[in-house]
């Protein structure tokens, strides 16, 4: 026994022996505790005995209170100086209250010890040996006994009554002399003795023969010589026997028995069978063994705490529930490690404790060790006679994060099921019970009631078509481990429609699989699925066009355009390029050398605003063939009015685009047929007319007046300017371009008739390439007619003193350009003329990009760009 079982158990309650606590309290020893037993024998209640002094509870013959008060006092203080057990012998003693019943008792204390070695408590037991003490009160009465006759009659009966009472009990009783041999044996210790050895033995029997063995006999023998050196004792032994069938635990107490001389003559032997009370014990001990086991082993702290709210005991747990070793809070007090605010509220819980019979659980906050805060749950009483308050405290912190978090878990549960657009639902498959959201109904017009009582039946709320197919899904779902589904079908509505729902389940299930739970939801995608079938339709007309559809992505747009994400077949038919080959990239990969730049960058105009756009272009196919294409390229954008994706509606216009150049084509050459036809006609006729006309005024010049030929000179000069003005008419009309005539040659002679007056100062420069580079008739006398047009639009519009004409070869590119400083004009308020839509048809005969950039009071300058495969 160790100090731990004061807190943790009743030592001795259970014990038959009659037992008491005693305080080490000297000289009083106050009785701490009683068990049973005693109860029962001083017919008392327990606590009528408690906090009283241990001398004052008994009552003793003829007032000899002192004396054996004395005796049992020595005996105690014996008990704790030696820490050995002591015990006093036949003391007469009334223990049995509201009886005059004196019994002769043998009283023994047991230090008990603490674990460090020290006397905590005595263990004070009584055994009632009045039948073994009558022998002795026989015989010193008959000492006093002057009539001989008496004495031998009194010696007689207590011989007989001696015999009676040591043979009547169960108890074993024998005395030797000093040399070994039996002086007394009652019944009990020869059948013993018989049934170990065989031999019956009998008064004058030496005891110590070696029959039991040299050890056993060895051990007895050393009893006896301590006995019969005066040493009165007890001990405990063990012993199997055979008339029981089981180990017998025995208390034997040596007695030496002195002659008249003082002399130690013999040593009688008690032996009390003390099976019940051992076995009690050692029970008591395992008991307390395991719950030592459990205290130190707890995942709880338990603790006790004395009346001022200091801790007394605290078990390990302390180091994983609070950080701290037990011995760090022993001696301290609890509010050094609450938290401060839970103050009053423990308070309060102790009053609480103080007053009440029964367990009181309560809450509080510690602040462990590492200064995080712990939220206890305790479940302590009160123990009034320790003055001590017991608890178990449990770490509930983590329980309170859960159980907050559970709670808004489940609100968030309720604001999902008022704020989803789905219906959810939980099917307890075990109480058989359902629940249903509010959008339940909003959804499917029935009532929660209406569905809880078409719970048995649900299956009639499917549609007929697909009934048997679903209910067997699920049916199978739930009895085939499966953990989910998700099924699509018609649901019956209140008003007789059914709409088509996306049904997602988890399904829930025990350890042995089974399933008790399951949590869904019922999305309504009637609508979805008109949308479905409309984009359907949509696709299949997109999907079998002739027309080409592109959609690329808004939010991708960069440098080379949006990102694809979709072109229909018209697309792949046309350009030679599947699906995964331009899914992910940018329009750049069907263009080319020739596609127009300028018009690329208008459609890029309107797109960063969002805008529809048109335009046509010359785009490339796999094969790098060109075609032309008019694209209309607009945007889509979602319910909040945000462009998402770009729709180009493209259509192959290259057989229209051929004939249209082919139409120009005929128009220019009808165009210049004429003016070749009327240059000629001016050249040849109207020319031929003037010289001839000339040469006549000539030949009458000798017969005219001398004061008349200034007239005659005149109207020569006149004729002379004429013929000279048809002549430069004549050849802007048609000039002339032959194999051995450059681009450059034209254009000189054209500058040259167009600046007779020498109003402008012109500057002509080509670079080697250009002045090298041939150039079919029909590209020279196209770019010719656009530099006459712009020299007119100068001549007329401009005001302008400086002309440069440019002309250059770059990257396989031939490039004209026409610069002035004339006023210039803002190119977006100035609609394109005849003029200008002419010289832009010439350039597009031949693939090229035409532009005009001019700013108020900066001048114009006219770009031509033309591919050189295109004009040779």
């Amino acid at each position: 026994m160790n100090n731990e079982s004061k807190y943790l158990i009743p030592v001795f309650d259970v014990m038959p022996l009659p037992c008491i606590i005693l305080n080490v309290d000297a000289p009083h020893f106050t009785v701490k505790d009683v068990n049973k037993a005693f109860e029962t024998i001083a017919n008392i209640c327990k606590k009528e005995l408690i906090g009283h002094h241990e001398s004052s509870i008994f009552v003793y013959e003829n007032n000899k209170q002192n004396e054996a008060s004395k005796q049992i006092i020595h005996s105690a203080n014996t008990a704790i100086t030696t820490k050995q057990i002591h015990s006093i012998n036949n003391i007469k003693l009334n223990i049995r209250k509201y009886q005059n019943k004196f019994e002769y008792w043998t009283i023994t204390h047991s230090p008990i010890l603490d674990i460090n070695g020290e006397v905590s408590v005595i263990l004070q037991s009584f055994t009632n040996t009045t039948a073994t003490s009558l022998v002795n009160l026989g015989y010193t009465e008959a000492a006093n006994n002057e009539e001989k006759n008496l004495q031998d009659e009194v010696i007689h009966r207590i011989k007989n009554n001696q015999a009676a009472l040591i043979n009547s009990t169960d108890d074993i009783i024998f005395s030797i002399d000093k040399n070994f041999k039996l002086v007394t044996i009652n019944t009990s210790y020869q059948q013993l003795l018989f049934s170990l050895t065989g031999r019956l033995e009998k008064e004058g029997d030496e005891i110590l023969t070696g029959r039991l063995g040299q050890a056993l006999t060895d051990k007895w023998r050393t009893y006896f010589e301590r006995a019969f050196k005066g040493e009165k004792f007890s001990v405990q032994e063990a012993m199997y026997n055979p008339f029981k069938g089981y180990k017998q635990y025995g208390l034997i107490n040596f007695n030496p028995v002195n002659n008249q001389n003082g002399e130690v003559e013999s040593v009688a032997c008690f032996a009390k069978d003390i099976t019940d009370s051992t076995i009690s014990y050692l029970a008591l001990e395992k008991s307390k063994n395991e719950l030592d086991k459990i205290f130190s082993a707890s995942l709880d702290v338990i603790c006790a705490v004395d009346q001022n709210n200091v801790f007394v005991k605290v078990s390990p747990a302390s180091k994983t529930v609070w950080g701290y070793e037990p011995e760090e809070m022993i001696g301290h007090s609890i509010f050094e490690f609450i938290h401060p605010d839970y103050t009053n509220t423990t308070l309060t819980a102790i009053s609480s404790i103080k007053t009440s019979a029964t367990t009181i659980n309560f809450e509080n906050k510690y602040i462990k060790k590492d200064g995080s805060i712990a939220t206890i749950e305790w479940n302590s009483s009160w123990d009034a006679i320790e003055q001590l308050r017991y608890g178990v405290a449990r770490d509930i912190t983590q329980k309170k994060k859960n159980e907050i978090e559970l709670i808004e878990s489940n609100l968030r549960y309720n604001y999902v099921t008022k704020a989803t657009s789905d219906a959810i639902y939980d099917w307890d498959l075990e109480n058989d019970s359902i629940f249903v959201g509010d959008v339940f109904s909003k959804i499917f017009g029935w009532t929660i009631d209406e569905i809880k009582a078409k719970r048995e039946k649900w299956t009639e709320l499917i549609h007929p078509d697909e009934r048997e197919k679903i209910a067997n899904k699920i049916i199978d779902a739930i009895n085939n481990n499966a953990n989910k589904w998700r099924i699509e079908y018609r649901f019956l509505k209140s008003n007789g429609d059914y709409a088509y729902v996306i049904d997602r389940a988890y399904i829930l299930r025990n350890t042995n699989g089974k399933a008790v739970r399951i949590v869904g939801s019922k999305r309504d995608v009637t609508e979805r699925n008109k949308e479905l079938l409309r984009l359907k339709l949509l696709e299949s007309a997109i999907t079998n066009t002739n027309d080409i559809v592109v959609i690329s992505e808004a939010e991708s747009y960069d440098a080379s355009g949006p990102r694809i994400i979709y072109v229909n077949e018209a697309f792949t038919t046309l350009t030679g390029y599947l699906p995964s080959e331009v899914i992910g990239k940018t329009p750049r990969i069907i263009q080319g050398p020739k596609t127009d730049i300028k018009e690329l960058e208008r459609l890029k105009y309107h797109m960063d605003n969002f805008e529809s756009c048109e335009l046509t272009l010359i785009n490339y196919k796999k094969n790098g063939e060109e075609y032309w294409v008019n694209l209309s390229v607009n945007p889509v954008a979602d319910e909040n009015g945000k462009v998402t994706h770009w729709v180009s509606l493209q259509r192959d216009v290259t057989d229209k685009k051929q004939q249209e150049i082919n139409m120009m084509k005929a128009i220019i050459k009808t165009q210049e047929d004429e003016r070749y036809e009327v240059g000629g006609e001016l050249h040849d006729n109207v020319c031929q007319i003037l010289t001839s006309s000339q040469i006549s005024l000539k030949m009458l010049k000798k017969n005219l007046p001398e004061n008349d030929q200034y007239r005659l000179n005149e109207a020569l000069e006149f004729i002379a300017l004429a013929t000279h003005e048809i002549r430069n008419l004549s050849h802007r009309l048609a000039p002339a371009f032959f194999a051995d005539t450059t681009i450059e040659e034209a254009f000189t002679n054209l500058v040259r008739t167009f600046n007779i007056e020498n109003d402008f100062h012109i500057t002509i420069h080509f670079d080697d390439a250009f002045k090298q580079q041939f150039a079919k008739r029909e590209f020279q006398l196209n770019m010719y007619r656009i530099l006459q047009e712009q020299l007119k639009n100068i001549l007329k519009h401009a005001l302008a003193t400086t002309i440069n004409v440019i002309g250059k070869v770059e990257n396989e590119t031939l490039k004209i350009e026409v610069i002035d400083n004339g006023i210039g004009f803002d190119i977006n308020n100035v609609k394109n003329g005849i003029g200008i839509a002419n010289m832009k048809r010439r350039t597009e005969l031949f693939s090229g990009n035409f532009n005009i950039q001019s700013t108020i009071g900066r001048g114009c300058t006219l770009t031509v760009e033309v591919p050189v495969t295109e004009i040779v």
